[in-house]
């Protein structure tokens, strides 16, 4: 029996101590339990799907509301840009306009006065004439 007994020790000793890797395996495992504490206090696991249904629709309806928001404005800023051009183009057409109206007067001032010395005998007094003489058709002898 002693015997038996040294045998036992003898082979209880030859056992390899895995107390390095069982305590690495408990610290694993107490990680892992502090990881799911967290996890059932997250407000998502403690909602129903209904819920959870609820609140994604309300943020999708947050977020779209926003977007439509910067989209106006977008839109206001593209319809005030346009305005702009519009109105330089306005104004380039309207001295286009302008210069055209210019030619057209200077064209028919200077038609009617061609048309005016034309048809009048002598109008206005010849320049080169001497001041105080009259022209040669004025004057009749008796």
């Amino acid at each position: 029996m002693h015997n038996a007994v040294a045998n036992l020790t003898a082979a209880r000793e030859r056992i390899p101590d895995h107390t390095a890797a069982l305590d690495g395996i408990d610290r694993s495992l107490g990680n892992v339990r502090a990881r799911l504490a967290a996890i059932e206090q997250a407000p998502a696991v403690s909602l129903t799907p209904a819920e959870m249904t609820k609140q994604i629709n309300l943020a999708a309806q947050t977020v779209r509301t926003e977007d439509r928001r910067m989209l106006d404005i977008a839109r206001a800023a593209l319809d005030r840009s346009a305005g702009q051009i519009d109105s330089v183009v306005k104004r380039g057409q309207a001295a286009d306009q302008q210069i055209e109206r210019q030619i057209w007067s200077a064209a028919a001032g200077l038609l009617a006065g061609s048309l005016l010395c034309a048809t009048l005998p002598e109008p206005l007094p010849d320049p080169c004439r001497p001041v105080g003489t009259c022209p040669s058709g004025w004057l009749r002898e008796p």
